[in-house]
């Protein structure tokens, strides 16, 4: 039997959740920032995809920045990039989630990210998930719990977060033989709110951001 999922959705009751496992509030209320400026980042003309990549990578790097005060360190596995918060062995990834993320109004449905996870990503949650046994202690080959950062866009531009920790992974192979998980059920979900676009300030992209190199296009006279 699948244990009842807890859910954390007084605003004091998050605020001191989250300092217990090691992401205060403030860390992640800036990396939202951050990831919303992203979000809001592109034009017409720019590539489709481009929104959400930089919102994604410069999101992660902030987290990583504003966490090292807190003894947050970087952690990569298997490709996957995640943010590790040594003393509580927990760690955090962050994704898009679908649209029932920080759905407090409809608590008892359960979110899932909004694209399905890749084999590195699944395999990485999965090593602490109920999937096969309900004993989900950590061990010595992967001493982690993977809490998933969920963000999704409203049409207003806002961005509403949960971070949640996963308990149960649907495993299938598409029609291209890749493995696809979707997460159906959650240990943990702290509701963080609804965090507004605001003005483009310091909490937004950075100003410094490294120049892309030299796109080469081979051009050929015409015969």
């Amino acid at each position: 039997m699948r244990k009842k999922t807890v859910t954390w959705t007084k605003p004091a009751d998050v605020a001191a959740r989250l300092a217990e496992i090691g992401f205060p509030l403030d860390v992640l209320a800036t990396t939202i920032d951050v990831w919303i400026a992203g979000m809001n980042a592109g034009t017409p003309f720019h590539a489709e995809n481009y929104p959400g990549t930089i919102a994604y990578h410069e999101a992660l790097a902030t987290l990583r920045i504003e966490g090292k005060a807190h003894g947050l360190e970087k952690l990569s596995r298997d490709g996957v990039q995640l943010c590790l918060c040594p003393a509580t062995k927990i760690a955090v990834v962050i994704c898009q989630g679908d649209g029932r993320t920080g759905d407090i109004d409809n608590i008892d449905v359960k979110p899932t990210t909004k694209y399905k996870r890749g084999r590195g990503s699944r395999e990485l949650l999965e090593a602490q998930l109920s999937l096969f046994a309900e004993d989900t202690a950590s061990t010595d080959n992967d001493p982690y719990d993977v809490w998933i950062l969920l963000l999704r866009m409203t049409p207003a531009g806002e961005a509403i977060a949960e971070l949640s920790w996963p308990s149960v992974i649907d495993v299938k192979v598409n029609a291209k033989r890749e493995e696809r998980g979707t997460i159906l059920d959650w240990h943990e979900r702290i509701m963080l709110g609804t965090f507004n676009a605001g003005p483009r300030d310091a909490r937004s992209l950075p100003g410094d951001l490294s120049p892309t190199g030299d796109v080469v296009v081979p051009v050929k006279k015409r015969g």
